[in-house]
């Protein structure tokens, strides 16, 4: 928590990726990585991105619930995937691929992303997510109603 004690409003919106590696798989993306430390933080962690109406998607919001992320802005899409990301490592080097079209692409303006801007101590977005013109524009808007919250721009692209 901060200095105050206050607890804060930390939105991730962009993508949402299941990232499938080392054994394992795992929520990720900076819309879930962002909300996922807020609440590691002490903090209410909210991703806002589109996932596929499919089992990773299922999944994803399993984990995220279970970590206590608010999930209620988590759209889902009949139509595109939920974003992958592989990670695999041969002879020492690691490759990563990330499926060339997902459900993160298609973000939709939802009049309920008004509250949550206006309510948001801050707010992590990303390029990305921003790779498509749909999603683009929404994170436009959000950012646009965002008031006085502080605005991050990670442009790490590391998922």
């Amino acid at each position: 928590m901060s200095a105050s004690g206050a607890r804060r409003i930390i939105v991730g919106i962009g993508e949402a990726l299941r990232i499938d590696g080392a054994g394992r798989t795992s929520a990720g993306g900076l819309a879930c990585d962002v909300a996922l430390a807020a609440v590691r933080l002490g903090h209410t962690g909210v991703a806002i991105s589109r996932i596929g109406q499919d089992a990773a998607g299922d999944e994803m919001l399993r984990d995220l619930r279970q970590a206590n992320v608010d999930v209620d802005h988590m759209q889902t899409d009949p139509d595109w995937p939920t974003g992958r990301l592989t990670i695999r490592s041969i002879a020492g080097r690691t490759t990563r691929i990330l499926a060339p079209q997902a459900a993160f692409d298609n973000l939709q303006w939802d009049f309920d992303l008004v509250d949550v801007g206006q309510n948001a101590d801050a707010v992590v977005f990303g390029e990305l997510a921003r790779r498509g013109g749909q999603t683009k524009s929404v994170i436009k808007q959000f950012l646009a109603g965002c008031g006085s919250a502080l605005k991050f721009y990670d442009a790490t692209n590391r998922s």
